[in-house]
């Protein structure tokens, strides 16, 4: 897609000059269009234009009893996968992401120390990084208001892996993200949507973000409000 867009930016240029009467000035305006005004992301995962392969970890990081919460974790692993394509494929780059039920199915196996073995499980799926997002606390409703209403807060420890290191040090970028939604001052009403539908939407939203923290997005969607 990139190199579609680079030729056809390139056959435009060259047409533009001829008619132009070679005018740099003028040229440079009729360009500008397609010159890359996306915001950078934190950490530059695509540092070279091939497909990168990806293991994305999700978890708590203390458990979770509370029915109404439990399925947000596998949610969200299953939901920054489908941000990851989505956005790479606006952006032209290549991702290959190991499948949420093979990497949880490796999990087990691992037992217990699995969590604490985010570069192993890398290594094993043959991966390039491995994204772990651990749910440090997560809850679906305003503080202190009845009746309920909803708002989402979630606090999570991002980190990513790089699987082969050439320093040793394999993680690579570490980030404490902390997501409300919506982040206007009226929380939502809960008779607009049940709690399932929140939570889903929550994630969605908070997947979205964090995947921009990797990969450049337009710079409308920095001043997009919930």
């Amino acid at each position: 897609m990139g190199a579609s867009l680079a030729l056809a930016a390139s056959a435009l240029a060259g047409l533009a000059w001829l008619s132009l009467g070679c005018n740099p000035q003028t040229l440079s305006l009729i360009l500008l269009p397609f010159q890359d005004n996306n915001v950078p992301p934190e950490y530059k995962l695509f540092a070279k234009n091939k497909e990168l392969t990806l293991v994305i970890l999700a978890n708590f990081a203390k458990g979770e009893d509370r029915a109404d919460i439990r399925p947000a974790a596998t949610e969200l692993a299953e939901a920054l996968a489908m941000a990851f394509r989505q956005r790479c494929e606006t952006n032209g780059h290549a991702i290959k992401i190991v499948p949420h039920l093979e990497v949880q199915s490796k999990q087990l196996n691992l037992g217990d120390d699995a969590l604490r073995r985010p570069v192993e499980l890398g290594e094993h799926f043959k991966t390039d990084f491995v994204l772990d997002v651990a749910v440090n606390s997560i809850s679906l409703y305003e503080k202190n208001l009845q009746p309920p209403m909803y708002r989402g807060q979630a606090d999570l420890s991002i980190n990513l892996y790089k699987v082969k290191s050439k320093t040793g040090e394999n993680r690579v970028f570490s980030k404490e993200f902390r997501r409300a939604f919506p982040n206007n001052p009226a929380p939502l009403d809960t008779s607009s949507i049940s709690a399932a539908g929140f939570r889903q939407m929550f994630v969605h939203k908070t997947a979205h973000d964090i995947v921009k923290l990797f990969v450049s997005y337009p710079p409308e969607e920095r001043r997009m409000q919930d």
